[in-house]
């Protein structure tokens, strides 16, 4: 997403747009963090100039996306011959 209503909130080395404001199609939910995430979260949001949602939301977006790619990848290997380890350790030694 970028324009007016996007915001750019960087999550390790890549950027990520969210959402500036919460909008009426937002769910609103509850999270427990432990303290000291909590207190370094909120640092982050004040030195990004990014909400403490937004960063919440970056970066369940990006385990998604990664989650994603696993499965893409293991769907491409799928069909792969497999070998027991068992079976690598005997050719091996």
């Amino acid at each position: 997403m970028t324009g007016a209503n996007a915001l750019s909130c960087s999550m390790g080395a890549s950027n990520i747009y969210v959402k500036r404001s919460a909008m009426a199609s937002d769910a609103r939910t509850t999270i427990y963090l432990k303290p000291k995430v909590y207190r370094t979260l909120k640092v982050k949001a004040a030195t990004t100039d990014c909400s403490v949602s937004d960063l919440v939301n970056a970066a369940v977006l990006e385990s998604l996306r990664e989650d994603a790619v696993d499965l893409e990848a293991f769907e491409r290997r799928a069909k792969e011959l497999s070998r027991s380890f068992e079976t690598i350790l005997e050719s091996h030694f």
